[in-house]
This record gives C-alpha cells, structure tokens and sequence, in this order.
C-alpha cells in the first residue's frame, strides 16, 4: 500500500514538472499560475541605477529594455490568471515604473544642456525700456538654486555651470557677518573656483565713508576688478574717490553695467569743493566695454569719468554740473538712451549741442526751469521716444519747434510727453499744436497738459486729413486743483467720440485690432483718484445722493465714515448703539433697488460699503459683501452704456478712458468691472496709458 502511494506521488510530479504553462488551463479557459522564475525573485541587473539620476550607458539602456520586456510579459500573464488583484501584480506594475523612468528623457539629457537650462533660470533680462529696468539685473536676490538638490548628477552639473554662480548674493559691509572669516571663504569659492574664471555680477553695500576702506571682501573683489561685468555700489562719494588709488592696467576689461548709488556717508564737504568743480572719480575712465550706466542718490560733489565709446545708455539724479558734463557727451557718438533727473540751472548760454545716436530722452528740470533755453540748443536727427518734466511756468510747444524743425525731415519721433506740475503753467499761442503735429507725422504716443480749446477741435477735425495719422494714445494731463471747464469737458467728448468711433474688434484678439484709424483718449488727473463727479460729467450724468432718491444712503455714509476715520486712527471699536445703526441701514440696502445698477458707484455709496468688507465685525462684513456682490450681479445682468471708464494703473495713478461701444475690452471684462475701473492687465498694449510712470 505505502509502495503504490508513493508511485503514484512520483508519476503526478512529473507530470506537473513536464506539463508548460500554456496548457495549465481551468475549465473555463482562464490560465492558471504554474511555478516560473518571476522578475521580482531577483534584483535587477540595473537596480544600481533606480536610487540616483545618473545618465545609463548604451549597454545599460538595453538592459533595462530587456527587463521591462519580461516584466510587462510577467503582467499580462497575472492579469489573464484567476487572481488579478493579486498584490504581487501591483508590485510588478511598480518595478517596471521604477525601470522605465531610468529611461527618461530629462534624465539623459547631456550635461551641457542641462546647464544650459540651468544658465536660463540665472540670467536676468536686460531690457532698455524704463528706469527701472537698469537696476532689475542686479537689485533682485541671486537665484534660487533649488534644482541643485534634486540629484547628485543634477547638483554636479549645477556646481560646475558657471554662468549659476555669475550673480553673488547681496553684499552689505556694514553687517559684521561679512568680516568673518568663514564668509570671506565662501566668497572665494564662488568667485574663484565655481565661476570658471569668467566675469560676475555684484551688488555691494557700505554707508559709511571708513566702512570699505581695509574690509577683506573689499579688498578681495577689488583685486579681481578684470573680472568684474555687471556691478552696483552703494557707497560714499569719498569712497568712490579712493577708488582712483588702485587703478591697474586693463582693470576694468569686462565691465559693462554699472550702477553707482552715492550714499550720504556723513561726509563734510567744504565750499571750495563746490566752487572749484567738484572732484572726478576716474576709476571707470578705461572701462572701454561699458555699455550702461546709472548715477543717482546723494548730492554727488563731484562728477564721474567715463569711456567716450561704446556708452549706449546713461542715466543720473541730481545734475551737478549739467553744462560741463551734457557737453562732454557730444563726444559718445553710441549713446542711444539719456536720462536726466532734476536738471539745475547752468550758468551761461548753451552752445549747439548734436546727438546723432539718441532715440531716447528722458528729462526733469529742477526749479528754476530752463527747458527753452535747452532744446532751443540741442539737435536731436535719431529721437523717437521724448519725455519732458518740468514745473517751470512757460512756453512748451515753440521750444519743441524749433528742435523738430532742426531735427531731421520728417521727424521720427513716435512717443511724446510733457508733463507740467503746476495748474495753469502751460502759455502756448492758439494753433502751436497742431503746428507741432504736422512736423512729426510719425507720432503714436501724444501725452500733454491741456491744450486750447482751438487745439483740441483741429485734432477732431475729421473733414481733413489727420494731424497724427498713426496716433494710438492720446492722453491729457490734468493737475490737482486744476478745474476742468465745461467747454473743455465738451470738446474732449467730441474729440473721443470723433477720433475712437470707428475702432474695430476681433473676436480673435489678433494684431488686426490695432489697425492705424484706432485711438484711446485718456483723461489723467493727477494726486488724485478721478472723483465721481468727474465720471458722472463725462458720462452726461449728474447723479449725487439725493438725485436718486436715496437719503437712507446719504445717513448711512454719515452713520459710518466718522468711524471709519476713527478705526483708521486706531482709536475703539463702534459701541453697540453705532452698531446697531449700521446694522439696519445695511439691511435696508441688501434690497435696495436702483434706477440705473452703476449710480451706487457714481453717488459714492459703493465705496463707503467696500471700506468695510474686512470688518472685524463679523456681521458687519458679512452684510458689506453680501451688498456688494448683489450690486455686482445688477451691473453685470443690467449692463449700460458708460464710454468713460476708470483705468486705474497703479494704486496711485488712475485715469478715466474713453471706450467706444466696439473696443474689444468690453468683450473681456464683465460689466461692474467697467464701472468700478479696469486696470493694466486688462488692457491690450495699445491702450495702456503712456508713460506708466511720470518722472
């Protein structure tokens, strides 16, 4: 008996060991598991590679090809078997994801791409457009090397990508950190080891005139000055002057921004330092490769040298010696953008002055103005882009004249500002204007203190040719306490109406809008929001308070602003009985119904609830947002037409726009945002009110 059972033992296991998995079926035709070697019951020949991001060979890339083959054959095998949920299935599912992301395209991307990648995220744009801008490469933080942490082969291809470690991190020699040695280290390793040896970027900071003098990291980054690209300084007048003591051949071969921050740095200086001229700072002198450069802060006593070639862009505040220096700049024959902030009096007359290069000037006098004597004395064949600020009362237009007309024929110039920041400071004769706009048929960008009233209806005139054929914006500057007279008021709407009807809409959004018969008149009142007076006025509306049968509005207004004057103050919270008060005017609001949705804004009443919808109050801001999304929903169901809209570009600066029934941005925003004020995000470029920012 024991014989026959172990026979029969014998004979079933060797009919399971010869019998092939493919025969190993159910009744129901579903394949059964049969013993096999599985992908799981061994590390993989390529498992060194599943822990890191390093690149695989060619040999490895097959390697790992053959492995995911199995192990997806292995899947489809399970996935057939009378378990399917098995969780040896999900691991094998895990394991081929594993594998194939060895194969990755980020991953064996070479290293020299990579960085170049790297060097992307590193480098700062370096734009010519606006003030600003010179500074935007060096007063931002250095860059985030975050991407250095994600692999070892990702953090040793970042350590060796130079342009990464071009811009160092701010440098203050007034923090006692900076005296360390450990610092001084670090800094040796960034400069000296992980830039190549190439060129770098800085910004330095010292407010003290004794501060630098001695410092070891002053010490060390002036002993590299060859290698010196982009650089800011923020530093002494005196400290500057001391450069000059270590000037060394070819010093400076690599500089091309410089940006030079003269801080107070409690110097004395005495009058005959004035009288005689001030001192030179001739440390840059040679900088043959500086391209461009900007000058502000402190009162500088003295002047800086500069290469005479290559100069394409300049800027400075506080003009020490505008005739000595201006003149001196005759001589860059490459400079392309000029910026000059408070201009002074010079003494004697000007003599001609040619810049054959300049596209771009940016201008402010410092009172006592001399702006007629200047362009009655400067050629300007190349200008484009023409910013003027002064406060001087005078003529504007004539000067402009008399440049254009010396100018070269026709005139290229595009882009015009003239910004006076005194009411009533602009004498000009009737007709200058338009005489102005003959001579630059070029013009896209006209921005100007309100003109004469017989100026205004020659540029509405549409029973002759243009004056400004390719004219795109154009804006009128009105001073705080300036009053806009009723005539001035009718003219300008005539002028909008006349100019911006014709404007078409894509429903593309292409290019195609901006075609050359389109224009946007902006009305710029300056200190101040444009009150609802204003709106109201363009709009032919005289809506207040009691107009629109609304006394609960006015009590609450009154109930409401002495608190919020107080909160603002920091002085209590309202007592139950002020409360109480709000509370009801509030509800009573909640189903208010308006003749016209957008009066709650004309009349005021809109703003009042908005000071409130962060109220610690709860109920109390609870009911505000409730009002004001109610009113929302009213003006964006019950749309009306408003041509003058609040265009707000900043916290501060706010215009009214006027929007003809077809501008596309209509079809953009919804109905109660052109009533409350679109803003710059809003806008295509082409009505974006120009100069964002006046000087």
């Amino acid at each position: 008996m024991k014989s026959s059972t172990s026979r029969t033992f014998k004979v079933k296991l060797f009919r399971s060991l010869s019998k092939k998995p493919s025969d190993d079926v159910d009744h129901n035709g579903t394949t059964r598991l049969t013993a096999r070697a599985s992908v799981l019951d061994a590390p993989s020949s390529v498992h060194h590679l599943l822990q890191n991001n390093i690149p695989p060979t060619d040999e490895e890339v097959s390697l790992v090809l053959e492995f995911v083959t199995k192990a997806q054959q292995e899947e489809l095998e399970l996935r057939n078997s009378i378990h399917p949920d098995s969780p040896r299935l999900s691991r094998i599912v895990a394991v081929i994801q594993e594998h194939q992301a060895i194969l990755s395209v980020v991953r064996r991307l070479p290293v020299e791409i990579l960085q170049s990648i790297f060097a992307c995220t590193a480098e700062p744009p370096t734009p010519l457009d606006e003030y600003e801008e010179i500074h935007s490469s060096l007063g931002a933080a250095a860059p985030s090397l975050s991407f250095s942490r994600v692999s070892q082969y990702w953090r040793a291809a970042a350590l060796s990508c130079p342009p990464l470690w071009r811009r160092l991190p701010h440098i203050d020699l007034d923090k006692n950190i900076t005296m360390k040695t450990s610092y001084l280290e670090k800094l040796k390793i960034i400069v000296l080891e992980r830039t190549g040896g190439g060129p770098f970027d800085f910004h330095l900071t010292c407010q003290t005139t004794t501060g630098a003098s001695g410092h070891p990291v002053f010490d060390f980054l002036l002993a590299l000055t060859s290698r010196w690209r982009r650089v800011r300084l923020n530093l002494p007048f005196q400290t500057f002057f001391n450069l000059d003591t270590i000037f060394k051949t070819n010093h400076l071969a690599c500089l091309d921004v410089l940006i030079a921050h003269v801080v107070d740095g409690s110097a004395i200086w005495t009058a005959s330092t004035h009288d005689n001229g001030g001192m030179t700072v001739k440390f840059f002198k040679d900088a043959w490769k500086l391209r461009r450069v900007s000058i502000y802060g402190a009162y500088p006593p003295g002047l800086f040298g500069l290469p005479s070639s290559n100069l394409v862009e300049y800027q400075q505040e506080l003009w020490h010696h505008p005739q000595q220096s201006l003149i001196a700049f005759q001589s860059y024959a490459t400079l392309r953008r000029l910026s000059i902030f408070n201009f002074v009096q010079p003494h004697g007359p000007w003599p001609a002055m040619t810049f054959p290069e300049l596209v771009y000037l940016r201008i402010s006098f410092k009172p006592p103005s001399f702006h007629e004597t200047f362009f009655s004395s400067v050629v300007l064949p190349r200008i484009e882009e023409l910013e003027v600020s002064t406060s001087h009362v005078g003529r504007i237009v004539a000067p402009l004249l008399s440049l254009i007309k010396r100018s070269a024929t026709p005139s290229k110039l595009k882009k015009l500002c003239w910004k006076l920041w005194q009411p009533g400071a602009w004498v000009e004769e009737s007709n200058q204007l338009a005489a102005l706009l003959r001579l630059t048929p070029c013009l896209t960008h006209l921005n100007i203190p309100i003109p004469s009233t017989e100026d205004i209806q020659l540029l509405a005139d549409c029973t002759r040719a243009p004056l400004t054929p390719l004219l795109k914006t154009l804006q009128f500057n009105v001073n705080e306490g300036q009053h806009l007279s009723t005539e001035f008021i009718r003219e300008v709407r005539l002028l909008a109406e006349s100019l911006c009807s014709s404007d078409a809409s894509h429903e593309d959004g292409s290019d195609d809008v901006l075609g050359g018969n389109m224009l946007t008149v902006h009305i710029h009142l300056c200190g101040y929001h444009p009150g609802r007076d204003y709106v109201a006025i363009f709009n032919d509306r005289n809506v207040s308070l009691t107009d629109v049968d609304n006394s609960d509005l006015l009590d609450l207004m009154i109930a409401l602003s002495p608190y919020h004057s107080r909160r603002q103050k920091g002085s209590g919270v309202l007592n139950k009985t002020q409360r109480k008060t709000a509370l009801s005017l509030l509800l009573r609001l909640k189903d208010r119904q308006m003749v016209r949705p957008s009066d709650v804004v004309t009349c005021g009443i809109y703003e009042t609830i908005e000071k409130f919808k962060g109220h610690e109050d709860e109920k109390i801001a609870l009911f505000s947002n409730e009002i004001l999304e109610t009113w929302d929903r009213r003006m964006d169901l019950e749309p009306e037409e408003m041509p003058w809209v609040v265009y707000n570009s900043s916290n501060i600066e706010k215009s009214l726009m006027y929007m003809s029934k077809t501008n596309p941005i209509r079809a953009r925003v919804t109905p109660s945002k052109l009533v409350h004020g679109i803003r710059t995000e809003d806008c295509h470029p082409h009505y974006q009110r120009w100069p964002r920012v006046f000087i």
